[in-house]
């Protein structure tokens, strides 16, 4: 189908359901019937969100925003209540290919080399590297604040770039219930790792002892 085909298949789709589409109340309803009717991707997706503000007047995309904002100041009250605290520092090198992730006194966590299928690290992209070890130190949070029994944490993650984007984070770490803040630190324990690895694996650290309460 041509886009013209795809766009005239869209608004039929969306016309024909329009009550129930009326009906759903959130953003993820919504997504998820277009999964159902095989409506996503890079073409599809714009599309329906456009057919579905024409028609029935639902903006997706404000829909789906103000629930982030809700669930993120639900997630800051909760870290807050559970007093559940977490900080640390990660850095990539693509120099050598390798990620560190350090504890709020320096101390190793994990040191290791990129998976050559790693989801962010691309060779010859800095920026990547640091990516991917930012999202690592969420993930080790996460599994930290799971150990130590608490509900939700809140975390304070000290970078090395300015250009770490919180947005792409944030999914992971909603996930685990983690409120994370972002510090761009240039005296970051984690980047001196890199440049002088000291390979090191996260199963020998206990995960449960890197979570404080306050």
């Amino acid at each position: 189908m041509n886009v013209t085909e795809l766009w005239s298949r869209v608004e039929q789709v969306v016309s024909d359901n329009a009550a129930a589409l009326r009906a759903m109340c959130t953003s993820g309803e919504l997504y998820g019937w277009a999964v159902e009717q095989g409506m996503v991707g890079p073409i599809l997706w714009p599309i329906v969100r456009t057919e579905l503000m024409r028609q029935i007047g639902v903006d997706w995309e404000e829909m789906h925003a103000k629930e982030l904002d809700r669930f993120s100041k639900a997630l800051r009250a909760e870290a807050a209540e559970s007093r559940a605290i977490i900080e640390l520092y990660a850095a990539g090198s693509d120099d050598h290919s390798v990620y560190a992730v350090c504890d709020v006194d320096g101390r190793p966590i994990v040191c290791r080399h990129f998976h050559a299928e790693d989801r962010f690290y691309q060779r010859g992209d800095q920026l990547s590297a640091d990516m991917s070890a930012a999202e690592k130190a969420v993930w080790l949070a996460g599994k930290a604040c799971a150990a130590a029994g608490a509900a939700s944490c809140a975390m304070t993650l000290h970078v090395a770039s300015l250009f770490i984007e919180p947005d792409i984070l944030a999914p992971l770490a909603r996930r685990w219930h983690i409120w994370l803040d972002l510090d761009v630190r240039a005296n970051n324990p984690a980047v001196q790792l890199c440049h002088e690895p000291e390979f090191r694996d996260w199963h020998e650290v206990s995960l449960a002892n890197l979570v404080s309460r306050v």
